[in-house]
């Protein structure tokens, strides 16, 4: 899980430097992540 949220942290990082106009979905993308992350059943 940690591997996914450091894709999606560096995906987000990466995005903001290559189009700030792209912010606005990365930000949704985040979103969905943190939601799927909660809900994710933790072992």
């Amino acid at each position: 899980m940690a591997e996914f949220v450091l894709f999606i942290f560096t995906f987000y990082i990466c995005m903001i430097g290559v189009m700030c106009d792209a912010v606005a979905a990365t930000i949704t993308v985040m979103f969905i992540a943190l939601v799927s992350a909660a809900c994710w059943p933790r072992r």
